[in-house]
């Protein structure tokens, strides 16, 4: 039962990671708002963990830009220039 309730803690410190992470940074105001939530507790992560997640997502992110196949062949190019 305590390996479950660990990788449901580990997961759930994954998900909210990702969302933090999702627009490239990590957000000192997207982590107040977490804070006034209580969402870290609610949850029952530690806040650090979530941060080091989501600051290893952003940096994996930076590093290996995703393909951007959903965009038209235009959009890229206005992107990209």
């Amino acid at each position: 039962m305590a390996h479950r309730i660990k990788h449901e803690t580990e997961s759930a410190a994954r998900l909210l990671a990702l969302v933090v992470a999702s627009n490239g940074r990590v957000d000192p105001r997207e982590l107040a708002m977490l804070d006034e939530l209580d969402a870290f507790e609610r949850l029952g992560v530690l806040r650090a963990r979530v941060i080091g997640l989501a600051q290893d997502s952003v940096r994996e992110q930076a590093a290996e830009p995703a393909p951007r196949l959903w965009l038209s062949l235009g959009a890229q190019w206005q992107l990209d220039h």
